[in-house]
């Protein structure tokens, strides 16, 4: 903490981003968002891309400072084109809620494979939410799947369940209970065992099982 203090008032940029973040999110001292505010503020200012996502994203829910949407635009605008995966993403999600500046889910698909290539978490499951909602893109639950399996965050054993629900319920694809407990027993799984939502999924799992034909459960 101390190396990062000094690094930042000594001006180095990553050094204030970073001391940006362990305010705001509490990391070896209490949690403070002016002072979080103010060391992205320094660090966007000298053009570095992650402070300037970080300040955007301060501006954006008003966290050390009054909440601005066009200035949170500016500052994540100028993060995403130096390519920054961070503000590919939050300038994703202002296209897709239309904050800010006017709705584009084209835009909002193109930026998030720009960042989900780059193996950005949050980016993947919302291409995937993106993907089994039509947003932007033809309704797609393979590609859906794809980048849902991909993400490590967002309760990934809950989105992959929702495709075997619709599958189970015939939501905007042709039911079919056989791909529906395929769906469901991926779910369930041994990797999302420790998914908030693993018990309730295998449960489900396991109550579809007698509502599949006795031949096709070896390919189950």
């Amino acid at each position: 903490m101390k190396w990062y203090k000094e690094a930042a008032n000594q001006g180095l940029p990553k050094a204030q981003d970073c001391l940006g973040l362990m305010y705001m999110n509490g990391l070896g001292v209490d949690k403070d968002y002016k002072e979080s505010f103010k060391y992205f503020e320094k660090a966007a200012h000298q053009g570095n891309s992650n402070g300037q996502a970080h300040l955007g994203t301060m501006y954006k829910e008003g966290w050390g400072t009054e909440q601005d949407i066009q200035e949170a635009l500016k500052w994540i605008q100028k993060a995403a084109e130096q390519g920054n995966v961070h503000g590919q993403y939050y300038l994703a999600l202002l296209y897709r809620d239309g904050e800010g500046i006017v709705a584009s889910d084209a835009q909002a698909i193109a930026l998030l494979h720009e960042a989900a290539k780059q193996n950005h978490e949050d980016a993947q499951y919302t291409l995937g939410w993106m993907y089994e909602n039509g947003r932007g893109v033809t309704i797609d639950l393979e590609e859906a799947a794809k980048w849902y399996k991909a993400s490590e965050k967002g309760c990934p054993g809950y989105a992959i369940y929702s495709i075997g629900r619709m599958y189970e319920y015939g939501l905007n694809v042709e039911q079919d209970l056989g791909k529906a407990i395929e769906w469901y027993r991926l779910a369930a799984g041994e990797k999302y065992a420790e998914d908030t939502f693993h018990t309730p999924i295998k449960e489900k799992y396991n109550l579809m099982l007698p509502l599949i034909p006795t031949n096709l459960l070896k390919f189950l």
